[in-house]
């Protein structure tokens, strides 16, 4: 902000709050998608997975807010033209955080669980040692679950 000669002001404070925002949801779905594929390999190519499964979505949220503003650009108004350049600067390093700093960030000190630590739906279910719990009867006593 120093670099466009945007002060802080009210106006930009305001636009300062929306970016937490906007940062945290791009952010939040490259994490979500990195530990969406748990079991799914190593922590390196869940990263790469989760790039790819939602890099496009976040980089053309992006342009599309990009494009939205760039009228805004032209004006001569205070505050649309703080707006923009804002915004200009929020999606920018937005993208640059989460699509290239976040996952790396996340292949080197991200959660590594092992593919046997994976709950399965069928496995919680079923047992080989019959049922975790039963019907508790008031008059018998209780017997500790292995």
């Amino acid at each position: 902000m120093n670099v466009w000669n945007l002060t802080l002001s009210s106006i930009t404070m305001i636009e300062l709050i929306m970016s937490i925002g906007f940062s945290i949801d791009f952010s939040a779905h490259v994490v979500h998608a990195f530990l969406a594929s748990v079991g799914k390999g190593d922590r390196n190519m869940r990263a790469f997975k989760a790039c790819t499964r939602v890099g496009l979505p976040i980089f053309n949220s992006a342009i599309s807010t990009v494009i939205g503003i760039c009228l805004l650009g032209l004006s001569r108004s205070y505050i649309f033209h703080t707006f923009f350049k804002s915004i200009l600067i929020l999606m920018a390093l937005g993208v640059l955080n989460s699509l290239l700093f976040l996952p790396v960030l996340l292949s080197v000190i991200g959660p590594n669980w092992p593919r046997h630590r994976v709950l399965d739906k069928k496995k919680l279910n079923t047992d080989d040692s019959g049922p975790r719990c039963s019907k508790i009867n008031p008059n018998s006593k209780r017997e500790p679950v292995n």
